[in-house]
């Protein structure tokens, strides 16, 4: 019995002393903490484990070390952060945005936590996450990504709507309703299509026309003319709400086909 008793302590002792641990890993004035995760290393931006130390040494700076914590260090394929999450930041969303500010590629921020031992799972879920924000990326072309569409941070609590969009190239008979709809925008060249595409999925992902035109690298009187040929040529009127919906699908579709298929497949 004393033995049992003695394991059993000792059990407790090491418990306690894995959750002190994890608790001195974490920037002291959480909680509520934040998990934020990015790609450190990028194939198609090779980077110097000099820069890729400098990269940290800017994100160290971004917030005291009572708020902001990095792990890892410049052989780590991630840039990996525990944030705390501040009163005015209750997502911790404007955090990660300095982040992404500083490191200048997708960032993915958890839902805030509380417990130092919740750590791991929330770090979890912002790599699920920025993972599922890739896979939308992956259907843009390498000049789409530059100004992309997808989100500069990316939120865990939306993580099912960036799998739902992911997915949609999926749906039974898809691929044919969505170039029967874009239609009109599949008159001309190849460019002159992906350039429509390109022109219609920013005016549709972003908030107005001012931030969709920051994203084509357009000035707004240029994006404003493009959108008025567009919805002459298929008259359509894109301040319908229920259009807006069917076309944001549509012009996903399409694009998913155009960068995984063979060579013209939006052609015909």
């Amino acid at each position: 019995l004393a033995l049992e008793l003695r394991r059993g302590g000792a059990a407790v002792d090491e418990a306690a002393g894995a959750g002190r641990a994890a608790a001195r890993a974490l920037p002291p004035a959480g909680p509520p903490w934040v998990s934020i995760v990015a790609r450190q290393v990028m194939l198609d931006q090779p980077s110097t484990v000099e820069q890729r130390e400098r990269l940290r040494q800017e994100l160290r700076r971004l917030e005291p070390a009572r708020r902001l914590s990095l792990r890892g260090d410049a052989a780590s394929l991630e840039l990996r952060l525990v944030a705390v999450a501040a009163d005015d930041d209750p997502l911790g969303v404007g955090v990660a945005a300095r982040v992404h500010g500083v490191a200048r590629r997708p960032v993915a921020v958890s839902r805030p936590f509380r417990e130092p031992e919740q750590r791991a799972l929330a770090e979890a879920e912002a790599r699920a996450t920025l993972e599922a924000v890739e896979i939308l990326r992956s259907d843009e072309s390498t000049a789409d990504r530059a100004v992309g569409p997808g989100p500069p941070v990316a939120r865990a609590d939306r993580l099912p709507a960036y799998r739902l969009l992911g997915s949609l190239h999926d749906i039974a008979d898809g691929q044919r309703q969505a170039r029967a709809l874009l239609a009109p925008l599949f008159e001309g060249r190849p460019a002159a299509v992906h350039a429509r595409l390109a022109t219609l999925r920013a005016v549709l992902d972003g908030p107005g026309l001012r931030d969709a035109a920051r994203a084509l690298g357009v000035h707004r009187n240029s994006l404003t003319y493009r959108v008025g040929r567009i919805e002459a040529a298929a008259g359509w009127d894109l301040s319908d709400p229920a259009l807006r919906f069917a076309l944001g699908i549509a012009v996903r579709i399409v694009q998913h086909a155009q960068t995984s298929g063979p060579p013209g497949a939006l052609e015909g």
